[in-house]
């Protein structure tokens, strides 16, 4: 969990995106901001990486 949650906040506060080059090259049209792109990711690991261990950690802890 904690390399879960390292990388997924690494990702949110690059500055830059990881890849540029490659991504880039792929010419995705629906993507507007590369770095909007990237955080959203990095959002959305990190929401469901811990969520679930934050459940099953209260539900160990109930039992």
């Amino acid at each position: 969990m904690p390399f879960h949650s390292w990388f997924s906040i690494s990702l949110m506060s690059s500055t830059a995106p990881i890849g540029e080059g490659w991504w880039s090259r792929l010419e995705r049209p629906w993507v507007e901001d590369p770095m909007v792109d990237q955080y959203d990711v990095g959002a959305i690991a990190w929401a469901t990486g811990d969520i679930p261990v934050l459940i099953t950690t209260i539900i160990l802890a109930i039992q």
